[in-house]
């Protein structure tokens, strides 16, 4: 079950975005104060209201950095001041740029967990990405039980406790990337289809049980982040090229954009 081994690069610059690539940027939350300031200022109101929502001062500052985490990466591709970004939203709530905006056929998605973000981003395809925590509490077989398709049980059931901690989420990542990429929210059960994976080859095999033709519209990667995190990738039609960076506040966090999509 290996995922795909990557290798993080530091740009010198704002990557160029061009057709048939996916630009997958990774990032710490655990940032300065002044920084997280800076990326708070970028937020929209709806933004920051949301972020209030949540209950603990730690997960509030980790939703404002990694949404304006994502305003500057979106800023730089679509050449406008980060701020100036404006989301609409399908019925269920999957965020896109509005059409108004230069560049909206830039699609993306994140994802956060823990101290960790995962961003994705491409052009006119869409896009989903999963991050999970690996947390040993939350790999129970009686969740894979209620949630997954039987033969993915079965193929956890079938492991060491070390080797089903990480199966589980893999399988995790990947389903929960598949469904954001859909766009569809929960209205796509969980055991409504299967992911497989074969040892040595890390993308990863997609069964959908109603409509065996989307079985072959989607690519999914599982992502190699070390051992505390797993994360996950789909795209559609997914003949793309990945390339993977780490975010830097002092290469994009101002907000000043540059030409980065041709």
């Amino acid at each position: 079950m290996d995922s795909q081994p990557v290798s993080w690069i530091n740009p010198k610059g704002p990557p160029v975005l061009t057709t048939g690539q996916i630009h997958l940027w990774r990032a710490s939350l655990d940032l300065p104060y002044k920084t997280i300031q800076r990326l708070e200022d970028l937020l929209s109101q709806e933004e920051i209201d949301h972020a209030q929502k949540f209950h603990y001062k730690k997960d509030q500052v980790h939703f404002v950095t990694a949404h304006g985490m994502l305003r500057t990466i979106l800023g730089h591709y679509l050449q406008t001041p980060a701020s100036e970004i404006r989301y609409a939203f399908n019925r269920y709530g999957k965020p896109h740029l509005k059409n108004n905006l230069p560049g909206h056929n830039v699609k993306f998605n994140l994802s956060h967990s823990g101290n960790l973000a995962l961003i994705a981003v491409t052009l006119d395809r869409e896009i989903g990405v999963d991050l999970e925590h690996i947390l040993p509490k939350l790999c129970d077989l009686q969740i894979a039980d209620r949630f997954f398709a039987p033969r993915e049980v079965g193929v956890l059931q079938e492991m060491d406790p070390q080797e089903r901690q990480v199966a589980f989420f893999k399988f995790w990542t990947c389903k929960e990337a598949y469904i954001k990429a859909r766009g569809e929210g929960l209205s796509i059960a969980l055991d409504a289809f299967e992911v497989s994976f074969t040892p040595g080859v890390s993308f990863v095999q997609l069964e959908v049980h109603e409509n065996p033709i989307e079985s072959w519209r989607w690519s999914l990667i599982s992502i190699s982040l070390g051992s505390e995190y797993m994360g996950a990738l789909a795209v559609e039609d997914g003949d793309l090229k990945l390339s993977c960076f780490e975010w830097d506040p002092k290469l994009i966090v101002e907000d000043r954009p540059q030409e980065v999509i041709t």
